[in-house]
């Protein structure tokens, strides 16, 4: 096996090493509970703890919840609570093994923080590192490619919200895992019933995570069933079989969940929500139509703006352009999935996303940019390089110091970067609650940074070292 496993490693090391990288920064914060976080677990702890849907005896915790037939539920979609369901009932066997009390508020926090890691932050970099791939497949070189991984997946606010038990980032890797599916049934000899299982299923779960996936899912079933008809089309009806069946296991799994919190299968949570009543009368559950003036302020505003707290991503029109020259399809694609997140929030009624870092629901897009933003680096002259590293790091700091202090400003702040980084400086680490790996250490303030400051230095050189190793030799 290990002879097996050593040419695998050093074919995808740079992968393994990005994914390793990216993890690690994830893992050491841990960014405390929230009203849109406890919601989502509250609805973990009744199915484990209570084996119930209801939230009755959690809900105190939470102004994110629906009332319905004279008991509390989580008014979020139930994906990502079902998800956490083993990883909270593993915490607490072992708790329990122990001799601890899983009821206390250090063990609760344990919980949230292994849910969102696992649940969140995992799949995360697992498709980061599958847009590696993909991009050194698309004509990205090795260098462009980590680059494009590591400045979407550091210098943008996806860090922060792979730190939350939030369903954006995770639905967001769900459509990458499908669209890296439909990619692949380009290829005439593929596992059309697999791969279509993949696509359905994976697209489906994001849905089932975050309602607005449902279009981009729609989408990427569209795009998959596209590629079979032009690769293979005597597997077409394999694909759309495969698409199908992975469809309807998650539509039955929310069926089934919404049929026995809210009496039908069609009856969402949103529709009983008891705090913001907006979202039952304008438009559909908030949604109208796109307002200019949010969507300025969604791109370009300093209170919830990402260009502002990402000013990387502005570079990646260059790499589509690039894209398109070469897969027309795919560069389509790849724009329409963040053009129709930007529509979308600025659609919404609560355009804001309530206490965020940064545009929240633009998050399950923002991972689609690796491959722009790798082809950019890679056909870019040297002063575009420096332009792209200084931005990349630009949002990385501002990122740094959102998930050191605090990832949730509230709407009241009109620049929370600022308010941020008063804390920061001040040493104010964590601002509200929160935690880090080196404050559990024992560390203080600023200092509590340190272990990730060293983290970051052996992460560089082992880059630069791989990197600098020949293709050929990486590939053996």
């Amino acid at each position: 096996m290990e002879f097996r496993l050593l040419p695998l490693v050093r074919r995808y090391q740079l992968e393994l090493l990005c994914g390793t990288i990216l993890m690690c920064f994830y893992a050491y914060f841990y960014s405390g509970a929230s009203w849109n976080q406890n919601s989502r677990f509250d609805l973990t702890r009744a199915i484990v703890e209570q084996h119930t849907l209801h939230i009755d005896s959690f809900h105190k915790n939470t102004g994110d919840k629906a009332f319905f037939n004279g008991n509390y539920y989580s008014d979020k979609a139930p994906g990502l609570a079902l998800a956490a369901v083993p990883i909270w009932a593993a915490v607490r066997v072992t708790l329990k093994a122990a001799g601890k009390d899983a009821a206390t508020e250090r063990a609760l926090n344990f919980g949230l923080y292994m849910a969102g890691l696992l649940t969140v932050a995992l799949p995360t970099v697992l498709a980061l590192s599958l847009l590696l791939s993909a991009a050194l497949r698309m004509g990205a070189s090795r260098t462009g490619a980590a680059f494009g991984v590591l400045a979407v997946g550091l210098g943008t606010p996806v860090w922060a919200y792979a730190t939350l038990f939030w369903g954006h980032a995770a639905a967001g890797s769900f459509l990458v895992f499908a669209f890296l599916a439909a990619i692949a049934l380009r290829k005439p000899r593929s596992h059309p019933l697999l791969l279509g299982l993949v696509v359905g299923g994976t697209a489906g779960w994001a849905t089932v995570i975050e309602y607005p996936a449902g279009p981009v899912a729609a989408l990427l079933a569209a795009y998959a069933g596209f590629n079979t008809w032009r690769s293979q089309p005597a597997a077409l009806s394999r694909v759309m079989a495969g698409i199908i069946c992975g469809a309807i296991i998650n539509m039955l799994v929310l069926g089934v969940y919404n049929n026995i919190a809210f009496g039908s299968p069609f009856s969402l949570g949103y529709t009983y929500n008891i705090n913001f009543p907006e979202m039952r009368t304008n438009g559909f559950f908030g949604v109208t139509h796109p307002s200019i003036k949010i969507m300025r302020k969604v791109l370009f505003g300093w209170q919830r703006g990402l260009l502002p707290l990402a000013p990387v991503l502005t570079f990646i029109i260059v790499g589509l352009h690039r894209l398109w020259k070469t897969r027309r399809l795919e560069s389509a694609i790849i724009g329409a999935i963040p053009l129709y997140y930007v529509l979308f929030n600025a659609s919404y009624v609560d355009w804001t996303g309530g206490f965020s870092y940064g545009p929240r629901y633009l998050a399950a897009s923002i991972l689609f940019l690796v491959v722009p933003l790798s082809l950019t680096w890679t056909t870019g002259n040297p002063v575009l390089r420096i332009l792209m590293a200084g931005s990349a790091l630009a949002g990385g700091v501002m990122t740094l110091i959102a998930v050191s202090t605090w990832v949730l400003p509230t709407t009241e702040w009109t620049h929370p970067i600022i308010e941020l980084s008063h804390a920061f400086f001040r040493g104010q680490i964590p601002l509200r609650n929160g935690t880090n790996i080196g404050i559990v250490m024992g560390l203080e303030g600023t200092s509590s940074l340190a272990p990730l400051m060293l983290l970051s230095l052996i992460a560089a050189f082992a880059l630069w070292k791989t990197l600098r190793q020949p293709v050929t030799e990486a590939v053996q």
